[in-house]
This record gives C-alpha cells, sequence and structure tokens, in this order.
C-alpha cells in the first residue's frame, strides 16, 4: 500500500489515508491503551449515556459544520450512535454506556487545528484560537475565495484509537487548497493538521478481541448505506465566529 502522506493530490491522499486507517484496524484492531484513554479524559456521562467532553471534539481551529447544514442528517447520525453503542453492549456483554457521543450539534469536518486535545496529557486543557488571530484568518479566507464546498458523506471508519468516523469525500480540490493555504500561511493552525475530510462522532469505550473488532466492523459496513448524504456547506465555523467561504 502506498503512504499516503507521499501523495501529491489531496483527494487521492485522503482516499488513501482512509485505507490505511481501515487497513490497520482490521490487522491490528483496537488499542487498549488508547481506549483506556477515551475513558480516563474525554468521557462524561449524562442522561444513561457517555458524551465525550469538549476537549475531545469542540474546533480549536477552522473547522465545516458544527453544526452540520442538513438537521435531518444530523439526526440519522444521531440514530448511528446509540445503535453503535446498543452494539458494543451486545458485542461484549459489558452493560454500561460503551460509545462516547460527540453531541449531534457539533459533528464537524476539521480543516485545520490550532490545538488537539490527542497531543495533550490526560485532562489538560485545550487551546483556541484568540479573537485577534480571526482577522488573519478571515483574510486568507477571502483571498482564496473558495466558495460553498460539497462533500459526499459515504461510510464509516473506524480507526484503531477507535475513533469512529463518517468519510467524506471532496467533490473538487478548494477545500484542500482552503486548508493547505490556511495552513502554510499561519504558523498556530499546523497542529495535527488533518489529511481526511471526515466527521467524527464518538470514541469506543470498550476493547475489542480480533474477533469482536471483525464482527463489529462488519457491522458498520452493513450500516454504510444508511449514512449517504451529500453535504453543502456555504461558511465555516471558528472558537471566535463563522466565516463565509
Amino acid at each position: 500500500m502506498i503512504d499516503s502522506a507521499r501523495i501529491a493530490d489531496p483527494i487521492e491522499r485522503c482516499q488513501a489515508r482512509y485505507a490505511e486507517v481501515e487497513s490497520e484496524c482490521r490487522q491490528k484492531g483496537l488499542d487498549r491503551i488508547e481506549i483506556e484513554k477515551s475513558l480516563a479524559s474525554c468521557v462524561r456521562y449524562a442522561h444513561g449515556r457517555a458524551w465525550l467532553k469538549a476537549r475531545a471534539y469542540r474546533p480549536t481551529g477552522v473547522a465545516l459544520g458544527c453544526p452540520l447544514p442538513d438537521l435531518a442528517y444530523q439526526e440519522v447520525l444521531w440514530k448511528l450512535c446509540e445503535h453503535t453503542d446498543q452494539r458494543l453492549r451486545l458485542l461484549t456483554g459489558i452493560n454500561r454506556p460503551s460509545f462516547a457521543i460527540v453531541p449531534p450539534d457539533c459533528f464537524h469536518v476539521t480543516l485545520v487545528n490550532y490545538d488537539h486535545f490527542g497531543m495533550k496529557a490526560d485532562n489538560a486543557s485545550v487551546r483556541h484560537f484568540r479573537s485577534s488571530q480571526k482577522p488573519a484568518v478571515e483574510t486568507i479566507m477571502a483571498e482564496q475565495q473558495c466558495g460553498p464546498v460539497t462533500l459526499k458523506c459515504n461510510g464509516l471508519l473506524l480507526s484503531p484509537h477507535g475513533r469512529l468516523m463518517v468519510c467524506g469525500f471532496a467533490q473538487d480540490r478548494r477545500v484542500f487548497e482552503l486548508k493547505e493555504a490556511l495552513r502554510s500561511k499561519l504558523q498556530f493552525l499546523r497542529i495535527n493538521f488533518p489529511l481526511m475530510t471526515h466527521i467524527k462522532i464518538g470514541h469506543v469505550l470498550v476493547h475489542l478481541d480480533q474477533r469482536q473488532s471483525q464482527e463489529f466492523m462488519e457491522w458498520l459496513t452493513g450500516e454504510n448505506h444508511k449514512i449517504t448524504r451529500s453535504l453543502r456547506f456555504e461558511d465555516a465555523y471558528t472558537p471566535q465566529g463563522r466565516i463565509p467561504l
């Protein structure tokens, strides 16, 4: 398999990265240490459910969505999260919340990060870019003249760290050109640069052995048809307010 980081075309690189993550998860299963980290520092409990803490989902830089432009699709993903928790409980026999959910009105596609929880010690605070930095972001976005972006959501992806994601596929290179412009021109937006245009919907909170991992991934494949949708984004979310694309 070709190393996705070596692929020049950003659309092909994104697709290759999806394939890498899936292959790694199928071969190695879930990382027990990462599952335990999620349990220890990324989860809060309310109303009989597990939710991710804001540090593990709130965009720190620039993102599409938060909320998604299609509220009906948010409901589809919310129901999938509930079914995922039920499926994990059934697989493991563990009668407690087994999947920590991103609040549906915060589903998003990260373009660039200012900070990232995965690079922090457990429970350490995550920083968001400041209001004084917003004009620089606005200037670059205006220069890019990206315009509305359409992503086709198609397929569920489980990472070895237990993150469950909806794969998003850009219809052209404009969103990647915007991402690269923000990263290359603003040093404070270079943290943990994402190669993929995905929507994270939650974290698995139980360890699965190899057999259980395979069964769970096959179940996810059977759910793919339910989450296929095209989303059109007309602006971007930032911690300091929305910016037109």
